[in-house]
């Protein structure tokens, strides 16, 4: 137990090491505790690595410029698709789209939308969109331009929402063709959701008429005229900027054709081409303040006697806008008053009220908005209890909210610039996916960096820590075995020569006296046991002070004082002599031979006593004891527990004991001696010599 106990802090301790180098070399597959994940980290990774500081720098200034771009919308659920060419089973002829002017046109920029969410297809985004498309410039039927829309696979998810956009220097051009450009393998059907040329900020893709070489019919929402109506499904052109007005929004009337009228006058005659009505919110909302786009509108101009027609829509319903803007385009007016009349308004349902509701209407001249106008309304603007801006001001319905610059969404802003920033978004997210994986994977291999120097710290520190540990149970061993070795040296050099001097002082008196008394033989005896028995503690404990004694000689000695007045034999089977076995084998046996001597003394009445080592079937060694006494009672051997002090001597060695009655009478006992070379051999196989 001793032994084991001993043992228990090494087996700990290496327990303990093992967990923490399997911990390192986990670390060094894989980081621990999320440090590439972690944003603390960055700039320590940033002090270690000069490349990840670069990477996060790029980062972070790809980051704020899309802060400061517009989100991406989310795309109409309903609404048009645009251009959508014939299948091409083969695909040996691109497909291509022509915008021919009848005069010459100066553009300076073009853009180009993906088709969102097809009706009567399926839903899925930016259907067929090419891989390449090549836009040409021609004027006098010569090519005095050309430049690519080019998407790379991994790029493609960013491309179903957001648009291509490209300037150029201004160039006077008679058609424009957007040819499908893209490499064998790609999509067999060209898709095309809305095209924009630019001259400035004025739109002139409506004054171009449309022709290609493959048009898909029968297809509803699909169609060539799709691509030249505004109708995006990216919803408003705005940028995120809370306004105390969302527009306008009149009484509840109780039918559908009950006409309002807006008037929007100047203080001086305003040039204009064009009045853009955008919707409140989505036109199919969930709630009525997200409704309420008319169904038919007439728009008139004064002109200084009477109203004169610019534009009449009356009698139809429009496409559902979605979030997009309906453009109202005319000729070119100059007038201080625009009168705007909406013959027919939005009902939910046959049996709910009917609303106009206008989150804006921009007059335009050349894709410029006029400054804002005087507003009157032949309707009253609904007082409703809608939420508070996010500053806390009330959200009113007026005629204010007409004229702002405002949707209630946010800012508009016109559409060059709302088509670029978009496409910019999507160069910045195709350049900002590369940066942050290269990032990411060098998060990683530093963070297994980190992982290695902490976890290394770690092990430094157990590994200081058990050395101490072990260091000081060193200490403790060399400080205990010097104090055996002085209580060694003590009892060798004082008792031990104590006792030898009290034996010549007994064999004096011994000789002085004429009849000693009978006490002085045992006691001569008892003090020779005493000498060898503190001299094999002495040799055992520390050899270099005592000469160790041989098992066999220690065994015949014991065997003569305690018999010195019984006779005796003491026989040892040849190559016996040189015995050598472990010393709590050692002890055990001398006690052993001990209490079997003072049994057949003092119980057995024993007249002689034989000892006995042999070998018996030449694997095992024993020591017997056998007297000629009177033996032992059948109840005794016929109970396990007989000669209980000789068994627990026995069961101490992990030995086989025997005791039993001779053939002629007397009784003898036995155990097993297990030589050190026999010992180390059991102990190897796990064998057991206990019967």
């Amino acid at each position: 137990m001793r032994g084991r106990g001993k043992s228990l802090p090494r087996i700990a301790g290496l327990v303990l090491l093992g967990g923490v180098v399997a911990l390192f070399l986990a670390a060094t597959r894989n980081p621990i505790l999320g440090f590439a994940e972690s944003s603390a980290l960055h700039p320590l990774f940033g002090r270690i690595s000069p490349e990840f500081r670069e990477l996060g720098g790029r980062i972070a200034a790809i980051s704020k410029e899309l802060s400061e771009l517009p989100g991406i919308p989310p795309p109409a659920k309903r609404g048009s698709t645009g251009y959508l060419s014939d299948p091409a089973a083969d695909g040996p002829a691109p497909a291509w789209v022509e915008f021919s002017f009848p005069q010459p046109r100066v553009i300076d920029a073009v853009s180009c939308v993906p088709a969102q969410e097809p009706r009567d297809l399926h839903d899925n985004e930016a259907l067929s969109l090419a891989t390449r498309m090549d836009v040409v410039l021609k004027s006098g039927g010569k090519e005095v331009g050309r430049f690519p829309f080019e998407v790379k696979k991994s790029d493609r998810p960013l491309r179903k929402t957001l648009p291509y956009f490209r300037e150029f220097d201004p160039v006077e051009v008679d058609s424009v063709r957007i040819e499908d450009a893209q490499a064998p393998g790609g999509p067999l059907d060209f898709a095309l959701g809305e095209v924009f040329l630019f001259d400035g900020l004025d739109p002139v893709v409506h004054e171009a008429e449309i022709a290609t070489n493959s048009s898909r019919r029968g297809v509803a929402g699909v169609g060539i005229d799709y691509i030249s109506d505004d109708q995006t499904g990216l919803g408003l052109a705005e940028m995120p900027e809370p306004h105390p007005y969302v527009g306008f929004r009149s009484e509840p009337k109780p039918l559908a054709d009950f006409p309002i009228e807006i008037v929007m006058k100047w203080d001086e005659p305003q040039s204009m081409d064009e009045a853009r009505l955008y919707p409140v919110g989505r036109l199919l909302g969930a709630r009525d303040d997200a409704a309420g786009f008319p169904r038919a509108v007439v728009v008139e101009a004064w002109d200084g006697t009477e109203w004169m027609p610019l534009l009449s829509r009356e009698g139809e319903e429009f496409e559902s806008p979605g979030w997009n803007p309906v453009a109202l385009r005319f000729g070119e007016v100059e007038t201080d008053r625009l009168r705007l009349t909406f013959p027919v308004l939005w009902k939910a349902t046959k049996r709910s009220a009917a609303i106009l509701a206008l989150a804006e209407i921009e007059p335009r001249l050349r894709g410029v908005r006029l400054p804002a106008a005087e507003l009157a309304v032949s309707s009253p603007p609904q007082d409703g209890n809608a939420a508070p801006n996010p500053d806390g001001s009330p959200r009113a319905w007026g005629l204010a909210g007409l004229c702002d610059g405002m949707s209630t969404d946010g800012r508009i802003i016109p559409e060059r610039e709302w088509l670029a920033m978009l496409a910019r978004r999507a160069e910045l997210l195709i350049a900002l996916a590369p940066l942050e994986a290269r990032l990411s994977d060098l998060g990683l291999a530093l963070g297994r960096l980190v992982s290695r120097i902490l976890i290394g710290a770690v092990l430094l520190f157990f590994g200081g820590l058990l050395w101490l540990i072990f260091r000081q149970q060193v200490r403790h061993r060399q400080e205990m075995l010097a104090v055996r070795n002085r209580l060694a040296a003590d009892l060798h050099d004082d008792l031990g020569s104590n006792l030898s001097a009290i034996s010549i002082y007994a064999q004096r008196l011994k000789r002085q006296i004429e009849s000693p008394p009978d006490c002085l033989d045992p006691m001569q005896r008892l003090i020779r046991e005493s000498l060898g028995s503190l001299k094999e503690m002495v040799s055992f404990t520390t050899p270099g002070i005592s000469r160790p004694i041989s098992l066999v000689a220690r065994l015949r000695e014991i065997a003569e004082i305690h018999c010195a007045e019984t006779p005796h034999d003491f026989s040892v089977a040849p190559g016996l002599e040189d015995l050598r076995v472990s010393s709590i084998h050692r002890r055990c046996l001398r006690l052993f031979l001990k209490e079997a001597v003072n049994n057949a003394v003092r119980h057995s009445a024993a007249r002689h006593i034989s000892f006995h080592i042999r070998r018996e079937d030449d694997r095992e060694i024993w020591l017997s004891v056998a007297d000629d006494g009177c033996g032992l009672p059948a109840d005794v051997l016929g109970k396990e527990g007989s000669l209980p002090t000789l068994r627990l001597r026995a069961e101490e060695m992990d030995a086989r004991f025997r005791a039993g009655n001779l053939p002629g009478g007397g009784c003898e006992v036995a155990v097993t001696i297990r030589p050190e070379s026999a010992r180390t051999a059991s102990a190897s196989r796990g064998g057991n010599l206990r019967p």
